[in-house]
């Protein structure tokens, strides 16, 4: 094998590595959680209220979108009593909250990031102390 085949073949190696390693570092985009946040991850309706959830393990709180307020204190006793009804998990992409089949995509409870989703999703804000 002659040399300038030798590189093209490593370059063409190097290329598709790159490639789906970078897939793997992409976050996902507003556009996303919007996305996601179209449907309440406790009853599958549509979303009416976004706040703050505390996961105590992870230690961090994190933006969900619900029908109603009492959906918030649903997902939060159950975080708090560990009873694994809505887990938090991370994939290669972030985080989301799953419930049975329901899942939804969840950023850290940052200002800019709720008052975003908000905005695009049309929801009302439940206040929240995170």
């Amino acid at each position: 094998m002659n040399n300038k085949t030798l590189y093209i073949i490593i370059f063409a190696s190097l290329s598709i590595t790159i490639y789906y390693n970078y897939q793997s570092f992409k976050k996902y985009t507003l556009d996303d959680y919007a996305k996601s946040h179209q449907i309440c991850p406790v009853t599958g309706l549509k979303t009416n209220y976004t706040s703050c959830i505390q996961e105590p393990d992870l230690n961090n709180g994190f933006i969900v979108s619900v029908s109603s307020i009492e959906d918030i204190s649903k997902i939060q006793k159950s975080l708090n009593e560990n009873d694994k009804t809505f887990l938090i998990k991370k994939d290669s992409k972030g985080y989301y909250i799953i419930n049975n089949d329901k899942k939804q995509i969840i950023p850290l409870c940052e200002g800019m990031n709720k008052e975003e989703i908000m905005k695009k999703m049309d929801t009302k804000d439940i206040y929240s102390s995170i």
